[in-house]
Order: structure tokens, then sequence, then C-alpha cells
């Protein structure tokens, strides 16, 4: 059964922090929530507790605080029994009451455990290193056996949809468990509509008002999906560059060249076609990836690469975001109000100097 882990305080910023309790026993917070939660958060159905009779022998039902409704069990009809179960289902119900992590984190990590597979090398190259390129077959992606400049004659006439090409001597990933990381964020993320459904609507009064809840709760959703995506093997991470369309023919065959030849990152990939949240007058999304989105420094060094390249405008700020909010359509200005962006390019361009400045190298 899940455990509740809200219940109700004079302090409505107590009942967000039992729900913040991630990963960790709750046990404290699970004995009374639900009689503390249900007088005061929503209408819960009626408990019926066989155990407790009157001294005529018939049973008692406590619906209400200050009522009490009596009968003999014997004697009630299946008609009415249908009609009281009726009633009880169409009680409205806030979800909070299932709010609980980490019955959620419980019941998806050895799914996603057993899903991801570890990678199949097939090929070497004449050093005798492995080559992996995890879209072998893909008609829109780089092959293994054909040069550069044939894949980009190949594709050029691709209109809509991603063109990829793999660093095939990055190593070799284990396949992830994109379906598992949909449905189980994807709760995650109903989960938490329900908790800002409770406190962001109402008024100061009556103490279910908290904005400062959900933004504290914004904090540990991002970080219940980081750790997801972590046990799925989503770990890779990209830099979004928005390249205007006179330009971006010549930057996508720089960075499918140096990703190929193994200079730059994991993989690449540029995108035909217009987006919906983006008119096509602010670029051609061009994605650039590094291995694992939680190493920073990876990041910055990427970026640098890419600055090299010729592939930035040192006008324009850039964001670098995990590849597993993609996977759940998660973009800037959601519905959630989440903040998608992992590290932007002046976050990278300090840390480059505060790394280069600690090896004695003066930075341009």
């Amino acid at each position: 059964m899940i455990r509740p882990l809200l219940r109700r305080s004079p302090n409505p910023s107590h009942a967000s922090s039992a729900a913040r309790c991630l990963f960790v026993g709750a046990s404290s917070h699970t004995s009374t929530a639900h009689e503390r939660l249900g007088r005061g958060f929503h209408n819960s159905p009626a408990q019926h507790n066989p155990s407790q009779r009157s001294p005529s022998g018939k049973t008692t039902i406590k619906c209400d605080k200050y009522d009490e409704v009596m009968w003999d069990e014997n004697a009630m009809s299946s008609i009415e029994r249908k009609r009281q179960n009726k009633a009880v289902s169409q009680q409205p119900r806030t979800g909070l009451e299932t709010y609980d992590v980490d019955d959620w984190w419980e019941k998806w990590h050895p799914i996603a455990r057993a899903e991801t597979k570890p990678p199949c090398i097939f090929r070497k190259d004449a050093q005798g290193r492995s080559l992996y390129n995890p879209y072998t077959g893909s008609l829109v992606s780089w092959q293994i056996r054909e040069t550069i400049k044939g894949f980009l004659a190949r594709t050029q006439n691709v209109s809509k949809g991603f063109i990829r090409v793999a660093n095939p001597y990055a190593p070799p990933r284990w396949k992830p468990a994109r379906e598992t990381y949909s449905k189980a964020g994807e709760e995650r993320l109903r989960m938490f509509t329900d908790f800002i459904k409770f406190y962001g609507y109402g008024n100061e009064a009556d103490g279910k008002r908290d904005l400062g809840n959900i933004v504290t709760e914004r904090v540990e959703v991002m970080r219940n999906l980081t750790r997801l995506a972590d046990a799925c093997e989503l770990r890779s991470g990209m830099w979004l560059l928005y390249i205007p369309p006179d330009w971006v023919e010549e930057v996508w065959r720089k960075i499918a060249t140096a990703t190929v030849k193994n200079e730059l990152g994991s993989e690449a990939c540029l995108r035909r076609g217009g987006m919906k949240s983006r008119p096509q007058s602010e670029g051609v999304l061009v994605k650039v990836y590094s291995r694992d989105f939680r190493d920073k420094a990876e990041a910055a060094r990427l970026l640098e690469k890419l600055k090299k390249l010729g592939a930035l405008d040192p006008n324009k700020e850039y964001y670098y975001k995990s590849d597993a909010l993609s996977q759940l359509n998660l973009y800037a200005h959601n519905q959630w109000g989440l903040k998608t962006s992992l590290y932007t390019s002046t976050e990278c361009w300090e840390l480059l100097e505060a790394m280069n400045g600690e090896e004695g190298v003066s930075v341009e």
C-alpha cells in the first residue's frame, strides 16, 4: 500500500518538508498522515472498522467528526451497499495522499536496472581500436564504412527530422531503458502536478496557498529525474546551438567531421525542418553531446572545442541540458516551471578560466 507522506500542520511548509523526504525512511510521518490529511485537505472516504460495534451489536461507521451512522449489517440491502460505495468513489481526491517519492523510486528502480543492456562491439580499426556506432543501420545516420563527405552528400536532401553522427572511438555506452524512463518520469510529473494543484490555489488564510513549497519541490523533482536517468543509463548531455540558416551547412560539416575524427564530443545531430517551440528565424538546431551530463568540466571543454571550430557566436548565450529531459519532452517554459538547462556558456567560461588559472595557463 502506498504510504502518504504529507500531514497537516499549522505551518504549511512542514507538509512540504515531509513530501521532500526523498529516498529515506518516512515512518515518522506515516502513522497519522491520513487522519490529519483527510479532515483538512480532501473529503476522505468513510473508514469502516468492523471491530467498532455498539452495545446493541450494530456496526458504527464514522463519516464525519460529529456524526455517526449506525445500522445492522445483516439488514443492509445490496442496493444500499452499492449506493454507498458509489458515493464514496465520487468524492474528490487531491492525489496528495499518494505523494510518496519513496514508493515511486522502489517501484521503478529495479525495472530500470533490469532493462538496460550492455553494448555490442563488432568492428575494430587498423590499430585494433574498437569502433562503436549506436546508430548502425539508420538511414539518416553516419555509418562506419562511409566517408563523412559521402554521408553529408547522402543526407543533404533530408527535409525533416534529425541527422546524426556518432564518435566511433567514444567508449561504448549501455543501451538505455528509454521506455521505462518515460513512464516513470511521467508518473513523477503527475505527482508534482497534484502537488501544484493543491498548493498553488487558495489563499493564505486557509493555509493552502504556499508557493514557497512549490519552488522548493521543483528542485526535488529535478533531483528525482536526474537519479532516475542515471539508473536508466540516460547519462548523455548536449549543448544546444541555434545556427542561422545561411551558416548552418558549413557549421554542421565542421561539427560532423570533428565528431567522426574523435576531436569533439560523443555524437552530434542536426534537425532538419522547423520546430513548434521556436520559429525558423531563430536558427537551425544543432546538438553536440558529451557522455555524462553530471560532468560540468567535460561540458566546458566541449564548449571550448566548439569555439575553436568557429561554431559559436560570441554574442550569444548557449545552454546545456540532459538528453533525458528531452525524452520527457521537457523544454524551457514548461507547465511545471522546471529549469531544464543544467549549465550556461557563461558559467562554463568562468569554470574554464578557473581551471586554466590553476594550471598556470592564460586564457584569451
